[in-house]
């Protein structure tokens, strides 16, 4: 399933390349390294350098592999 995904976030025809310097709602903060933001009815693990919450808006900056790349929206 995992290598699944990474391909389809690899893929350019599937559009994921398009949520690059968007604006999400996290469902899940990144206290434990990691946090989560749902885009239609997928969830994707984010990472960042700032404290983000549930509820925190974060802009998409990247993505490498898997992982999307955020920074918290306002700073």
């Amino acid at each position: 399933m995992r290598n699944q995904i990474t391909y389809r976030l690899h893929d350019k025809e599937d559009g994921f390349m398009s949520y690059i310097n968007e604006t999400f709602k996290a469902i899940k903060g990144n206290e434990e390294e990691y946090g989560e933001l749902k885009i239609g009815s997928k969830i994707f693990r984010f990472k960042s350098t700032d404290e983000i919450m549930a509820g925190d808006n974060v802009r998409v900056k990247s993505i490498k592999g898997v992982t999307f790349i955020v920074k918290k929206e306002g700073k």
